[in-house]
């Protein structure tokens, strides 16, 4: 193996009856199935969306149990 990422995969036919892989396979994954490249601003982006929405289910939370009290 030289270059570039690999994935492991294991064919159908080579799972044994206990679940396990028997014979492991790297292959290059196909390109519509790589992540794609981000910049530090688009991942601020995406990680500030996601601490918003934390902080809304928490505001919720915390107005839901003023509300009963």
């Amino acid at each position: 193996m030289s270059g570039g990422m690999y994935v492991a995969q294991c064919a159908p036919a080579d799972i044994d009856a206990s679940g396990n892989c028997t014979h492991i396979v790297w292959v290059q994954p196909p390109d519509s199935l790589s992540v794609p490249p981000l910049s530090a601003s688009q991942g601020f982006l995406i990680s500030g969306a996601i601490a918003a929405c934390w902080a809304v289910g928490f505001l919720v939370r915390q107005f839901r149990n003023q509300a009963r009290s």
